[in-house]
C-alpha cells in the first residue's frame, strides 16, 4: 500500500489534506445536524449587534464593554447566513449545520498550515503531518469544531499558525514581518486570546529557530507584534469588564498554584481524552502546603523533564513545552474569567505537547539503534492505531454536542460539583418545561412537571457546586428559584433563595439591579408576615439602588398605607399616607404600574 506521503508531490499532498479533512469531519458528525443551541450560539451567531438585518461595519468593528471583541468572526458568520440560510433550513431544520461544516474548513486548513509550520521548524514531512493530523484528530478540538460558538477559537488557530508560518518564512526584512503581522491582526479579530500567539513568536526568537539576525533586529521584528497584543488586550478587558471576576483563591498567588493544577488536567487530557466535558469544576489551591500543588510540580516536573531529556532535539522539544505554556497564558487566569478551564483554551497550545512529546519519541527511538527501515515501519503501526483511537474518541465525543440536555447531562455527570454544568442542564429542563407546560394533553402536562422538578433540583446542585462563587449568574438563578418556590406555596424556600440573590455576584461582584430585586420581594414576604417595618426598610433601600422601578414604590406605598393603618391619627400616620401619596404620584401615567397605583391611591384617599 503506497502512503500517502509517498510517491509523487501532487498525491502526497492530496492524500495528507484528505485525511486532515477526514479528521475534522469524524470530530464533527455526532453533533452536525444539531439546531443552534441555547448555550451561546444565539448570542454570537444569530443575536449579536453585527448580525442584525442592515448591521453596518460600524456595528462590527466597534467594540462594545459587554461582549467579547472578535469582527472576524461575525463577519463569517454573516458569510455563513448568507451561504445557508435560504436554503439549508428546508433540509436540515436550521443553517447550524452549515456553520458546523465551515467550522471544519476552518480546523482542517489550521491543521493544513500547522503540517507546513512544523516543516519549517525542521521536522520531516512525515513527522510534521502525523503531529498536524494528530491535532486536527484530537477530541479537544471536538469543541472548537462542533460548538457553532467557537468559530472564533477554529479562526484564531488558523491564522494563528499563519502568524507562525510567515514568521518562520526564510527570507528576512520587513515583508516577512509586516505579513506575520497582518495574520496576527486577523487572529486577534477572531479571538482577543489569540495573544498567546506572542510568547510563541519570542520562543522562536529566544532559542534561535527564527530566521537569523541579532537581538537588536529581533527586538525590532517583535515591537509591531507586542504593540498589537497590547491594543487587542486592551480591547479584551475591555469587552470582558462584566465577566471578569478574582483569580481562583482569590489572589495572583494562589492563581499561580491553581495553575499547576490545571496544567496537569490538561496533560491528561491531551494524553488520555476519555473524560472531557464542556466544564470543569476547579477547585483553588490556597496554599503552599496542598498536596496537590506539590504532586502537580512533581507531575510537570517528570514528564518535561523526561522529554527534554530525551529528545533528538532539545531546542525543539523546549520550543513545544514554551509554546504549550505560552499559547496557554491568556488562559491561564491571572486576568480571570468564571471558567478556569476549558478544553477550548488549549486549541492553540496542542501542538506544542505534541511538538516535546514527538521529539522524545525521536530521542528515544535513535537511541534505541532500531534499522530504520523497522522503525518507520514499526512507528507507523503505533502512530495509525494512535491516530484511529483518537480519531474513535472524536467522533464518539462529537455526539455530545447534538443538544443543550445532552452536553450538560455529560458535563454534570464528569464534573458533578461544576456549578455551570448544573446551571446549565437545569436551564435545559425549563426550557422543556416551557415547552410543554401549555399542551392540552394530561401526559405532556405530567412531562412538563416532571421538568420542572428536575430543574429546581439542578438549580439548588447549582448552590451545593465547589465553584459556584465564581458564577456570575448566581443572583439570577436565586432569583429565579425564589420566584418559583412562590408560585407554589414553598414560602420558606423562596426566602431563602432571595436571600441567596442578595449575596452577590461573582467573587464579592455586586449586580445592583438583582440585588433590589431580591429586596423588594423580601419586602413582600415581610408584609405578608405581618412585618411592616422590616417590609418599608426593604422597599426602601430596593428604591435606593433603582428609584426608577415604579413597582417597587407601588409596593411601599401599599405597606405605608397598611402600616398607617394600624395607627391611631396622628403626626406620624399622616406623615406616612403622605409618603405613599408621593411615592404614587411618581407613578407616570404610561407605566404598566398606573392602573394599579390608581387603584392604591383610592384605597390612601379613602384613610
Amino acid at each position: 500500500m503506497i502512503s500517502p506521503l509517498e510517491g509523487r508531490p501532487a498525491l502526497r499532498e492530496a492524500g495528507g489534506a484528505a485525511l486532515l479533512l477526514l479528521a475534522g469531519v469524524l470530530a464533527v458528525w455526532g453533533g452536525f445536524s444539531a439546531p443552534f443551541l441555547a448555550y451561546d450560539d444565539a448570542v454570537h451567531a444569530l443575536e449579536h449587534r453585527g448580525m442584525a438585518s442592515g448591521a453596518s461595519w460600524r456595528d462590527v468593528l466597534l467594540p462594545h464593554p459587554s461582549e467579547t471583541y472578535f469582527p472576524l468572526t461575525i463577519l463569517s458568520y454573516r458569510l455563513d447566513r448568507a451561504l445557508f440560510e435560504g436554503w439549508m433550513p428546508a433540509w436540515l431544520g436550521s443553517w447550524a449545520p452549515g456553520v458546523r461544516a465551515m467550522n471544519v474548513l476552518y480546523h482542517v486548513l489550521a491543521a493544513w498550515i500547522l503540517w507546513r509550520v512544523l516543516m519549517r521548524l525542521g521536522l520531516a514531512r512525515g513527522a510534521a503531518f502525523l503531529l498536524a493530523l494528530v491535532f486536527a484528530a484530537h477530541p479537544l478540538a471536538c469543541e472548537t469544531v462542533c460548538w457553532v460558538s467557537e468559530r472564533k477559537n477554529a479562526l484564531a488557530g488558523l491564522f494563528g499558525f499563519l502568524t507562525l508560518f510567515a514568521w518562520l518564512r526564510e527570507e528576512s526584512g520587513r515583508w516577512r514581518v509586516a505579513l506575520a503581522c497582518g495574520c496576527y491582526a486577523l487572529a486577534l479579530w477572531s479571538k482577543p486570546s489569540a495573544l498567546g500567539v506572542l510568547p510563541v513568536l519570542i520562543a522562536l526568537e529566544a532559542l534561535g529557530l527564527a530566521p537569523s539576525g541579532g537581538w537588536k533586529l529581533k527586538t525590532l521584528r517583535l515591537l509591531p507584534i507586542a504593540a498589537l497584543s497590547a491594543v487587542f488586550a486592551g480591547l479584551g478587558l475591555y469587552g470582558h469588564g462584566d465577566f471578569i471576576v478574582e483569580p481562583p483563591g482569590g489572589s495572583m498567588f494562589t492563581a499561580i498554584l491553581t495553575d499547576a493544577w490545571i496544567l496537569v488536567r490538561y496533560l491528561r487530557n491531551m494524553i488520555l481524552p476519555t473524560r472531557l466535558s464542556a466544564v470543569y469544576e476547579i477547585e483553588p489551591l490556597v496554599s503552599l502546603g496542598d498536596a496537590r500543588l506539590w504532586l502537580s510540580l512533581a507531575m510537570l516536573a517528570a514528564v518535561a523533564g523526561f522529554t527534554l531529556w530525551a529528545a533528538r532535539s532539545r531546542r525543539r522539544a523546549l520550543l513545544g513545552w514554551l509554546w504549550f505554556a505560552g499559547a496557554l497564558g491568556p488562559h491561564l487566569n491571572l486576568v480571570a474569567i468564571p471558567y478556569p478551564m476549558a478544553d477550548r483554551y488549549v486549541y492553540i497550545a496542542l501542538p506544542g505537547f505534541f511538538l516535546a512529546f514527538a521529539e522524545a519519541v525521536a530521542g528515544l527511538w535513535d537511541r534505541a539503534g532500531v534499522p530504520e527501515e523497522r522503525r518507520r515501519r514499526v512507528l507507523a503501526a503505533l502512530s495509525g492505531c494512535g491516530v484511529a483511537l483518537l480519531a474513535g474518541l472524536s467522533f464518539y465525543r462529537g455526539f455530545a454536542w447534538r443538544s443543550v440536555e445532552v452536553l450538560f447531562a455529560d458535563a454534570a455527570t464528569k464534573e458533578p460539583r461544576a456549578a455551570f454544568a448544573r446551571y446549565g442542564l437545569g436551564t435545559a429542563f425549563r426550557q422543556a418545561w416551557f415547552d410543554l407546560k401549555d399542551r392540552p394533553d394530561p401526559e405532556a402536562r405530567r412531562l412538563a412537571e416532571a421538568c420542572r422538578l428536575r430543574w429546581l433540583d439542578e438549580w439548588e446542585a447549582y448552590f451545593e457546586a465547589g465553584d459556584v462563587e465564581r458564577m456570575v449568574q448566581r443572583q439570577a438563578v436565586a432569583l429565579e428559584l425564589g420566584r418559583q418556590y412562590l408560585e407554589h406555596g414553598r414560602r420558606d424556600l423562596a426566602r431563602g433563595s432571595f436571600e441567596r440573590a442578595l449575596a452577590g455576584a461573582a467573587a464579592g461582584r455586586e449586580q445592583i439591579g438583582a440585588r433590589a430585586e431580591a429586596l423588594a420581594w423580601l419586602g413582600l414576604l415581610d408584609r405578608e408576615d405581618g412585618r411592616l417595618d422590616a417590609a418599608l426598610a426593604r422597599f426602601d433601600a430596593a428604591i435606593e439602588m433603582l428609584p426608577a422601578r415604579d413597582e417597587f414604590r407601588l409596593q411601599r406605598a401599599a405597606t405605608l398605607r397598611m402600616r398607617a393603618e394600624t395607627e391611631e391619627p396622628g403626626p406620624a400616620r399622616a406623615e406616612r399616607l403622605k409618603r405613599a401619596r408621593a411615592d404614587l404620584a411618581r407613578i407616570p401615567g404610561g407605566s404598566p404600574w398606573r392602573a394599579a397605583a390608581d387603584a392604591e391611591a383610592a384605597k390612601v384617599g379613602a384613610e
